[in-house]
């Protein structure tokens, strides 16, 4: 796993990232948490998997850009980071679109 900062958008992230595998897993900690939660299950992935863990804006050792961090700003930061990375987000609409 590399260990690195990159800009989301005008926010610096820290993310981890195995970089290797066809197929990729991006883990998201909780509120108040840090990508650190995921340190066990990441030895488990990362032999078959690309593995991205980041601290979302405000936590971890992620920058904080004001007193609020809204949904929709860390939806929009971690879609940036996405794209900073360069992973194609892939959504089967149809499968979206089924009610259960």
């Amino acid at each position: 796993m590399i260990e690195k900062f990159i800009m989301a958008g005008p926010t610096a992230l820290h993310v981890c990232d195995s970089q290797k595998g066809d197929k990729c897993v991006v883990l998201l900690h909780g509120y108040l948490e840090s990508m650190l939660v995921w340190e066990d299950f990441v030895p488990f992935l990362y032999k078959e998997l690309r593995v991205v863990t980041l601290d979302l804006p405000g936590h971890g050792i992620s920058v904080v850009t004001g007193e609020e961090h809204s949904m929709e700003f860390l939806a929009d930061t971690v879609a940036d980071a996405l794209r900073a990375l360069m992973l194609v987000l892939a959504i089967d609409a149809e499968k979206c679109s089924r009610s259960n």
